[in-house]
């Protein structure tokens, strides 16, 4: 029950493509779905860090 590894329960950032809709979790910005090169956004909110 450590405090320290709460921030391990999933990656922190969810990006959606904006030509195909297909949504991934990443620890950092994706740019571009490679699948489809549809431009990533990011739909999560920082938590001020």
């Amino acid at each position: 029950m450590s405090n320290s590894a709460s921030f391990e329960v999933g990656p922190p950032y969810i990006y959606e493509c904006t030509d195909c809709g297909e949504r991934i979790e990443a620890d950092s910005s994706i740019g571009q779905r490679p699948e489809c090169e549809g431009e990533m956004r990011n739909l999560s909110k920082s938590s001020g860090q």
